[in-house]
């Protein structure tokens, strides 16, 4: 599946919500493996709804922050919604989004099968590449259905 992607100019803002720290290659094994436990707890715990100051309406976000260095280092993720103010503590941190030029790739299918057929496409698409440059400060991934994602790389 190649996903050719959009480029888009981006404001700041914030999410709130759960995070784990990780690196891709703990991620390749189910041993191993943060993310889906992440999205597990997220999901079954319905904390979309107690998220402090969460906006009406939100999307669900997986923010991609904190990157030691490249796809190979460490990094965290954030599984929540856009808010309105930060958290006030407790469980939930909250991730600044900064305002920049991303490159957003869409995915429709189902999940999570299509989220990792995306981010495959991402990686194939930055390895064929060299017109632009990943960032590797935030990225995120952007529900906006149940078959929906679109990953947004900043560049």
């Amino acid at each position: 599946m190649t996903i050719e992607p959009k480029m888009k100019q981006l404001s700041a803002f914030l999410v709130a919500g759960i995070t784990v720290r990780t690196v891709n290659k703990d991620e390749e094994r189910p041993e191993s493996a943060k993310l889906p436990g992440l999205w597990s707890r997220f999901y079954s715990e319905a904390l979309a709804a107690e998220v402090p100051h969460a906006i009406a309406e939100s999307p669900i976000y997986g923010v991609y922050h904190d990157y030691e260095a490249d796809f190979r280092a460490r990094y965290s993720v954030t599984a929540g919604v856009a808010v309105s103010a930060p958290a006030d503590g407790g469980e939930f941190e909250t991730v600044q989004v900064p305002a920049g030029t991303y490159l957003v790739f869409e995915g429709k299918g189902a999940m999570p099968q299509i989220v990792a057929e995306t981010w495959k496409s991402v990686w194939d698409y930055f390895q064929d590449n060299n017109h632009f440059k990943r960032a590797y400060t935030t990225d995120f991934e952007l529900y906006a259905g149940e078959d929906e994602v679109a990953i947004h790389i900043a560049v």
